[in-house]
């Protein structure tokens, strides 16, 4: 029988990022997840109320270069592939409607991708949205109800009175954890200033998380988790409680969008002392919520066909 690696659970998730996500950084697995990556800052820029047209002509040449290079190495289009192309076709659609010159490199290089896949992909349409619209399925099935949530980032910049987020935590709360430890933290922010230096120290993401009223951010108490096996565990908490919390604002009809939290250790002291965080517990990720405009668009942030993550044994 094979001995058990006595290497700590951390460690040795550490040496398979190296394995997979560093060294492997042309597997198809790599690049397709780059791709999603890649169309998916090109959506946000399709999707904003004041389009800047012209907007991140150097990240669609990357992303062009990244399908061909996929194409060459794998030659076929899988799913993923396909919603990279339907992007830049809106991207180009929505130029040439405005009769906006893209430089004639970028221009050259998005009919020749386009005409080569054709066949490959379907548009991709942003949708235009009213506040009504949006969350005219809260009150039916699951199914329903879960389907019409998707993150909005356009906040009107008012406050969402406390006496609702207060409803919004008590249904997160629903959320299991593991050994019921309860170990996920929120920090409501709705000071201005505090929100400002916050999104600074988040990812910059400005022109929509400054207007969230409130920001979340997310922490998990590292004194509920025990041996260095069980660390992760937090972070799966937190996750989970994350859901549930994102389902409970849709429910109260409050616009949200998680934020990833990837941070140095300078960040990390930054918002601990920002907003007295105890030392034992870790910042996971924010959620910036708020009321919705009266009209916004959506990206459509395709979902992968269940078949192709699914495993049955």
């Amino acid at each position: 029988m094979e001995e058990k690696s006595t290497t700590p659970l951390y460690m040795r998730h550490l040496q398979k990022v190296l394995q997979y996500a560093y060294y492997h950084s042309q597997s198809a697995e790599q690049m397709l997840s780059q791709m999603v990556i890649s169309y998916h800052s090109i959506e946000k820029g399709l999707a904003v109320s004041e389009k800047r047209f012209g907007f991140g002509q150097p990240k669609m040449r990357a992303l062009i270069d990244l399908c061909y290079r996929y194409m060459d190495a794998y030659g076929d289009y899988p799913s993923r592939l396909e919603d990279t192309l339907g992007v830049i076709a809106e991207y180009d659609q929505l130029h040439k409607e405005q009769s906006f010159l893209l430089s004639d490199d970028l221009q050259q290089s998005i009919d020749a991708l386009l005409k080569q896949t054709e066949g490959h992909w379907d548009l991709s349409h942003t949708k235009h949205l009213t506040k009504q619209e949006y969350f005219a399925d809260i009150q039916k099935s699951f199914a329903e109800f879960s389907a019409s949530r998707h993150s909005i980032r356009d906040f009107d910049g008012t406050d969402v009175r406390k006496s609702v987020m207060n409803q919004v935590f008590a249904l997160a709360q629903n959320a299991p954890s593991a050994c019921n430890r309860q170990a996920t933290r929120v920090y409501a922010v709705y000071n201005e200033q505090l929100i400002t230096k916050l999104v600074d120290l988040q990812n910059h993401e400005r022109g929509f998380a400054d207007n969230a009223r409130p920001l979340l951010v997310i922490a998990t108490e590292l004194q509920s988790w025990g041996s260095g096996e069980e660390w992760f565990g937090g972070y799966v908490d937190a996750g989970i409680y994350m859901m549930n919390l994102l389902y409970a604002l849709h429910y109260h009809q409050v616009a949200a969008i998680p934020l990833n939290w990837y941070a140095d250790e300078v960040s990390q002291q930054q918002i601990h002392e920002l907003l007295n965080i105890p030392d034992s517990q870790e910042v996971v990720a924010f959620i910036a919520c708020g009321n919705p405009k009266d009209e916004f668009n959506l990206v459509t942030s395709k979902r992968r066909d269940a078949k192709e993550i699914v495993t049955y044994f």
